[in-house]
């Protein structure tokens, strides 16, 4: 990640950012905002909310880890059928 801070001096500005090599060839998001603008805005949720949300995020993470690894071992067994990566991205 790449941050910089600027004041433009006047109304017509131009900035250019020197990119690392990996970057080249990736989607870079690019966003500019106001100081004042951002501490004048209200949370669009709570911190109590974002906390459940964490918690309920973890444990559908920890469901989800239990699934996969249970459908590895039905795979093993020769209970469950499974696609191969190559077939399952050329069906996309």
């Amino acid at each position: 990640m790449i941050q910089t801070i600027v004041t433009p001096a006047h109304k017509q500005f131009d900035m250019s950012v020197l990119l690392p090599n990996n970057y080249v060839g990736k989607q870079v998001h690019v966003l500019f905002y106001i100081d004042d603008e951002v501490k004048n805005t209200t949370p669009i949720i709570s911190k109590t909310k974002a906390t459940a949300l964490k918690t309920v995020r973890k444990s559908n993470l920890e469901k989800n880890i239990k699934k996969g690894l249970e459908e590895v071992q039905l795979f093993k067994k020769g209970k469950l059928k499974t696609t191969s990566a190559k077939d399952f991205l050329n069906e996309l």
